[in-house]
């Protein structure tokens, strides 16, 4: 068998080509599946002033973390993002509000998403003193080519 590798466009996985010599292409897909099909995100929103930074710091690394155990991935892909003091109501009130985006190249599962409505939530309400039931979570599949990274796309 030869022992010669295959150079994933991506360059960060070499697959031996002895495993598909005839389909390439397969050895691509394959890879991209495994290792990069999800690109995590999880973007808070809220109406409530930023707290001290190193709260922010503290959030932001939870959240980093438990996205990357709940979709399987490691951190390395994880980006999150907040954003504070953003002007927003609920049921018609200015109480103290979240607005949650979560990203992923991939399809999330519905056991997927009620662990991590569950465990998000629960943090937020921890961290930043909002009500559970005023964090609302968006969950959102992104296809491949709809993600852009390092000057290309995941597709």
């Amino acid at each position: 068998m030869p022992t010669a590798l295959f150079p994933v466009h991506c360059s960060l996985f070499p697959v031996p080509c002895s495993l598909f010599p005839k389909n390439p292409e397969y050895v691509l897909k394959k890879v991209a599946n495994r290792y990069i099909k999800t690109m995590p995100l999880i973007k808070v929103q809220t109406s409530i002033e930023a707290p001290e930074s190193a709260a922010v710091e503290g959030l932001l690394k939870s959240l980093s973390g438990k996205l990357a155990e709940h979709v399987g991935k490691p951190e390395a892909y994880v980006m999150t993002a907040f954003e504070p003091g953003v002007a927003m109501t609920f049921a018609g009130s200015f109480d103290p509000v979240c607005y949650v985006e979560i990203k992923n190249i991939g399809t999330m599962k519905p056991t997927q998403t009620k662990a991590m409505s569950q465990d998000f939530c629960k943090t937020i309400n921890e961290t930043l003193g909002v009500a559970l039931n005023r964090i609302y979570i968006e969950f959102a599949d992104a296809q491949r080519h709809m993600w852009g990274w390092n000057g290309s796309t995941f597709g």
